[in-house]
């Protein structure tokens, strides 16, 4: 996906720059690309939009204290990749203009977190609000009815912004409802095997002709997941050495302790017959049984402690398996 740069640091609204045509047409003249799509969207401190509906819920109000909602404009690649959650969607019937998708809000792993109560088939008031200091005087209203709830992907389908209910119209319904539409990003597929070239080139142009733009792939994240569970190898093999070390020297400590604090008693021992070589060997037996005790008593209690807390930690990340 491709957007300005500023998209990628959750900073779109404060951004002088829209992701550029340019960019766009650089990308599906690419040999590479495969199919994608636009999307579209306003500011809400530029051109915000409200409902009056009660179903609906932000932390950002007009004066008149509705909720704001965001309203993005779609192509196809991107409708089409929509999760239907309730009804279906239907693009002939969707691009007449009498209809619209309302996302739900999900988290993370696509669980579901916020479902409007507001049903498939109802109608749905939005107000266009003059764009002056978030202002109260409405310049239109829109009716539309509600032709499916959807699970849209947070990463490729959104300004990255959080607080406002979402709603997605056709790109070609969606502009004419705005005086200042931006345009947000270009989600778009590759050929398979042919992301390492894609993502060459766009470097390429990044650094050569248009360095405000930006990227992300399947592979950013995929990185980013390596990353993390080489930190944790790291931090973790780190820590093992350490407590190794530890464990070591402790042992050699208490076999040493043993040895100078028993001298009677081996010199007792001795006395009775008993020769230096049968004393190293008795001592040595003592350190192997202490070395296999301990070794069994560790890898009990670093099974229980894998399976109890190990495992608790990556059942609760739902992109961790144990």
């Amino acid at each position: 996906m491709i957007s300005n740069a500023d998209y990628f640091q959750y900073q779109i609204e404060d951004s002088e720059n829209d992701l550029s045509e340019n960019f766009i047409e650089a990308v599906k003249q690419n040999s590479s690309f495969e199919d994608g799509g636009r999307l579209y969207s306003s500011w809400l401190l530029e051109e915000p939009f409200s409902t009056e509906h009660d179903a609906f819920f932000s932390y950002n109000k007009d004066q008149n204290g509705n909720p704001y909602v965001r309203l993005y404009g779609a192509d196809d690649f991107l409708l089409n990749h929509m999760e239907v959650i309730e009804g279906a969607i239907d693009l002939e019937k969707l691009k007449s203009g009498k209809y619209i998708l309302l996302s739900v809000e999900c988290n993370d792993d696509g669980t579901i977190i916020d479902n409007p109560n507001i049903s498939v088939g109802d109608t749905i008031r939005i107000n266009h609000l003059k764009a002056e200091e978030l202002s109260t005087t409405i310049t239109d209203i829109y009716d539309f009815i509600i032709m499916a709830k959807v699970r849209t992907n947070e990463n490729t389908a959104t300004t990255r912004n959080t607080g406002e209910t979402r709603f997605y119209l056709p790109t070609e319904i969606f502009l004419p409802l705005c005086g200042n539409p931006h345009l947000v990003s270009f989600p778009f597929d590759v050929k398979d095997g042919t992301e390492a070239e894609m993502a060459e080139f766009l470097n390429r142009y990044i650094d050569s002709v248009e360095p405000s733009m930006d990227f992300e792939s399947k592979e950013t994240y995929v990185s980013s997941f390596d990353d993390l569970t080489s930190l944790i190898v790291t931090i973790g093999g780190a820590l093992s050495i350490i407590f190794g070390i530890i464990g070591i020297a402790n042992f050699v400590n208490s076999v040493l302790t043993s040895v100078i604090t028993r001298k009677k008693e081996f010199a007792m021992l001795q006395s009775i017959g008993m020769t230096g070589k049968q004393i190293k060997c008795m001592l040595s037996f003592e350190g192997l049984y202490y070395a296999v005790g301990t070794i069994i008593t560790s890898a009990v209690l670093s099974v229980l402690f894998s399976v109890v807390v190990v495992k608790g930690i990556s059942s609760g990340i739902w992109f961790f398996t144990y």
